[in-house]
């Protein structure tokens, strides 16, 4: 009997040892796949950064640049002097009006509002904020939005215009004196700034002014660089 004892054991043990076997195989193979996965990632992340300049040499700024979008904004300093540039140019109109000026950051959030003497309280501060707003809501200034919705005479197009105002609460406003401020380094918006107070050709003529000869070494430039008024000198 004994024998026949032996001969029942023997296929458990080899089937024993052949499941371990088969075992170590396949903790090779998820190894040598899970270190493959990783050399992919690796070399992603490296080619990524070959075309996206980082602030850093090592590995984990690498990564961290893949991963993080950065963005630049306006300084106080800035922001002040183009609210004393944008008030300065009023004296080039033909009938200089006291103004409103506000200086958002690239997030909407205000660094700089400045009111004349002899320009009222209120609405023209809520206003000037609503033109600046509204160019970093829509990524365009204010006369655009203007252009854009009203300027063909559609009644659906104005309505659109009606309502997108409605929805964002008195933050978008299409009148044009709200001016984009973007970066010459990269074309990223650092900024806006609205004007109001004068006529919204001069409002946008005082916010471009602002922008040009408040920075004056050129980092950063007026959306639109031009302007529309014919009531400045």
């Amino acid at each position: 009997s004994t024998p026949s004892v032996n001969k029942m054991k023997l296929p458990t043990q080899i089937i024993l040892i052949y499941l371990l076997f088969l075992g170590c195989i396949l903790d090779s193979v998820a190894s040598f796949r899970q270190k493959a996965n990783k050399q992919k990632a690796e070399e992603a992340v490296e080619e990524q950064t070959k075309n996206c300049p980082t602030t850093g040499t090592n590995s984990d700024d690498a990564i961290m640049n893949t991963v993080i979008r950065t963005s630049s904004t306006l300084t106080l300093a800035a922001a002040d002097a183009i609210a004393n540039a944008a008030i300065s140019a009023v004296g080039k109109l033909a009938k200089p009006s006291p103004v409103a000026v506000t200086v958002l950051d690239n997030a909407g959030n205000i660094i700089v509002q400045k009111r004349m003497d002899g320009c009222p309280a209120g609405a023209y501060a809520k206003f000037s904020y609503a033109k600046a707003r509204t160019c970093i809501h829509l990524t365009a200034s204010s006369r655009t939005f203007r252009e854009k919705y009203t300027g063909s005479g559609e009644a659906a197009r104005f309505t659109q215009a009606a309502s997108m105002v409605s929805v964002m609460e008195g933050e978008l406003i299409p009148v044009a004196g709200g001016v984009l401020i973007k970066s010459v380094i990269d074309g990223g918006i650092v900024g806006a700034v609205g004007v109001s107070g004068a006529a919204a050709d001069e409002d946008e003529y005082l916010a471009i002014q602002g922008v040009l000869l408040g920075i004056e070494d050129g980092v950063v430039i007026p959306e639109p660089a031009d302007h529309q008024c014919k009531t400045c000198s």
